[in-house]
Order: C-alpha cells, then sequence, then structure tokens
C-alpha cells in the first residue's frame, strides 16, 4: 500500500525540530488511479485527455510508448527534460488489451483534507494534526504535478519542498504565483512558508491557525439529548 511506503523522519531547521507532513496525492500520468481502466496505458492504447482539462499532468521520465494521443483544449502537459511521446503502428500486442484509456478528472484535493496527508502518527492521531501547522515541514513528492485547494484563510508552516526543492519565504511565493503554481494551487488564500524554527519542544505541535484546528471535524448534533 502506498501510504505504508512511508515513513515518519524529523527534520532540523536551525537547530529546531518540526515534523514532516508529506502530501499524498498527484495527477501524474503514471499513477493508474488516474485513468478510468485503473492502470497507466499502454503500447497498443488510444490515450484521451478530456477536452476540458483543469490540472496539469505530469508526463513520464522514461519514453511514452501509446498508439494514439488525444489532447484537451486546456489545462497542461508537464513534459519532463527527457523522455519522448511514440507513437505505435500496431493495435495488437499481448500484454496490451488497447483500446481508449481515459484521463479522469478527479476534482480538486484540499489541504485541509487530513486524508491527503501523511505524518507518520499512528491511525489514532487528532484528524487536525495530519494536516500541517506552524512549525511544520512540507513536502510534495518530486517529479510529480498536483492540483490542490489551498485553506480558504492565510495560513503558516516553516518550509516547503517541491520538485526537490527546499523553499520558505520569497522564494515560495513565487512558486504560489508562477504560471505552473497557480494551475497546481488555482484556488484558496496564501499558504506562507515563514521558515522559523520552534523554540520550544513543549509547543512544536502547537497550530496557530485555528481555523485549521476547527475545520476538519464538522460540529456533530446530539441525537438524543439528556433532558
Amino acid at each position: 500500500m502506498f501510504i505504508g511506503a512511508l515513513f515518519f523522519t524529523f527534520f532540523l531547521i536551525n537547530g529546531g525540530e518540526c515534523a514532516i507532513k508529506k502530501w499524498l496525492r498527484n495527477t501524474n500520468y503514471n499513477n493508474s488511479k488516474n485513468w478510468n481502466k485503473g492502470r497507466v496505458p499502454c503500447l497498443t492504447d488510444t490515450v484521451i485527455f478530456p477536452k476540458d482539462l483543469n490540472m496539469p499532468v505530469e508526463l513520464p521520465e522514461d519514453d511514452m510508448k501509446i498508439y494514439e494521443l488525444i489532447l484537451p483544449f486546456d489545462g497542461g502537459l508537464i513534459f519532463p527534460k527527457k523522455g519522448e511521446i511514440l507513437l505505435s503502428n500496431t493495435k495488437f500486442h499481448g500484454k496490451c488489451e488497447g483500446g481508449e484509456i481515459t484521463f479522469k478528472q478527479r476534482g480538486i484535493a484540499k489541504w485541509l483534507d487530513y486524508e491527503n496527508w501523511y505524518s507518520g502518527s499512528n491511525e489514532a492521531t487528532p484528524h487536525t494534526e495530519r494536516i500541517p501547522c506552524s512549525f511544520d515541514h512540507v513536502e510534495f513528492p518530486p517529479n510529480s504535478s498536483f492540483y490542490i485547494e489551498l485553506p480558504p484563510y492565510t495560513t503558516t508552516v516553516s518550509t516547503v519542498t517541491i520538485q526537490g526543492k527546499n523553499l520558505s519565504g520569497r522564494a515560495w511565493d513565487e512558486v504560489l504565483l508562477s504560471e505552473i503554481g497557480l494551475k497546481e494551487f488555482p484556488k484558496g488564500e496564501f499558504v506562507v512558508a515563514t521558515g522559523e524554527k520552534c523554540e520550544r519542544k513543549d509547543r512544536c505541535d502547537e497550530c496557530a491557525d485555528f481555523p485549521t484546528f476547527c475545520r476538519p471535524c464538522a460540529q456533530q448534533n446530539c441525537e438524543d439529548a439528556v433532558k
């Protein structure tokens, strides 16, 4: 299982200790969950991207071998520095059933959804503690594309690693405001990467953003109140 393959570590920033919160979802071409047939396209497939594709898609770093490619009117395909799209001239191959295979519009993934994060804690961890907080380090998997709705209010983290680069301050702001950043993070307010360390270990788990603490758990009604 994908989640089980990850692990919990600690990241040191200027001597301070903070937890790493890892993002789990992506919009990668090589992710079988992103295709209607539950598998990655193969040699004799006709690959179809929806005409109104509204998310960026990271193409594979190795050669992409398919029969036919139907491109979207909008959206963005991210080509790696190396790799080619190779179109085959055969519709039959023993290891590939062929036919049409369509990239799924899975919907935007929410930053405030605890199921989109891995923190290394056990299942008993409160939902709010799985979501990045003030002194946490956020890590996005390298060589991946994303489609994420940020919180509806400005929130803070310590640093962000994206595409293998550890960022904070203006460098992270520039990523959010870049052409690809506006496609990968199209909704919500700013997430500010302060670069600040946690000075007191007994307060490193505290979240300065009160809405982050409250939002994951909706208020429940009392069905059988004591009278």
